[in-house]
């Protein structure tokens, strides 16, 4: 059974519901269960993605929260800017399960991601513009969020808010890299951000010229519209890397 035969295996068809707004929100309610959670994601389709050709974002949340909940934050602008949002929850809220090290990097947590990607892609006049797929991740989800982009052959740019990049279970996919924070974050402030960069880039020099790194208002919070407006605004300006139409191969 290939990587994607098994992510995909347990899904199953939720019928979406219509926002005021007139975009359409869902579940990805997937079959994987432990002793503390069941595993699920959210979609949403802005008005008239009817079978156009939409960027997408797939954003990880932090510690502690959830799909549903990031999704908040991405709500309005999705609107905005028209772009399909995949919100998949995490294993355990706490945190995403990561790679114990380069030669095990395809976790559980690795699995569902794709298999919520994969999940949207199928439904039926949603249409995936693939020179714009986002992987993103936010304080704990950013690691997971550069592990996987940087893995897989679909991801076109990553999007890191609040958190770090390590350098130990990267793969060997080069991306465009946004990263920010806030001027008062205490986990990932501006200086600890720059060197974690620069630790990274030492040892992956293939990312040298592939880091955007801005810093905005605020602490650790992911609550500040101008830095995801901003980054959205990156997104879209910036030539992102070479993507697959569907994610053919994952990169060891």
């Amino acid at each position: 059974m290939s990587y994607y035969q098994m992510a995909t295996k347990n899904v199953y068809v939720s019928p979406p519901k219509k926002l005021s707004s007139g975009g359409t929100r869902g579940n990805i309610p997937l079959g994987y269960t432990n002793a503390s959670s069941k595993r699920n994601g959210v979609y949403y389709l802005p008005r008239g993605y009817q079978n156009k050709r939409l960027p997408v974002m797939v954003m990880l949340h932090g510690s502690g929260s959830s799909g549903s909940q990031v999704f908040f934050y991405y709500k309005s602008l999705a609107d905005k800017y028209k772009f399909i949002f995949i919100g998949p929850d995490s294993h355990y809220s706490l945190n995403w399960l990561a790679p114990a090290d380069k030669t095990r990097p395809f976790t559980e947590d690795y699995m569902h991601v794709l298999a919520c990607y994969e999940y949207v892609r199928k439904l039926k006049n949603v249409l995936f513009d693939y020179n714009r797929i986002v992987m993103g991740g936010n304080s704990r989800g950013g690691y997971q969020a550069m592990n996987i982009a940087s893995r897989t052959d679909w991801a076109t740019h990553i999007q890191i808010t609040h958190s770090s990049v390590t350098a130990g279970t990267a793969g060997p996919r080069v991306a465009p890299v946004w990263i920010s924070t806030g001027e008062k974050d205490p986990l990932f402030g501006p200086g600890t951000t720059k060197n974690n960069i620069a630790r990274f880039i030492a040892a992956m020099p293939g990312f040298k010229n592939s880091f955007t790194f801005e810093v905005f208002r605020g602490g650790h919070a992911l609550n500040q519209v101008a830095e995801l407006e901003a980054s959205i605004k990156w997104w879209y300006s910036t030539a992102g890397a070479r993507s697959s139409k569907t994610y053919l191969k994952l990169l060891v």
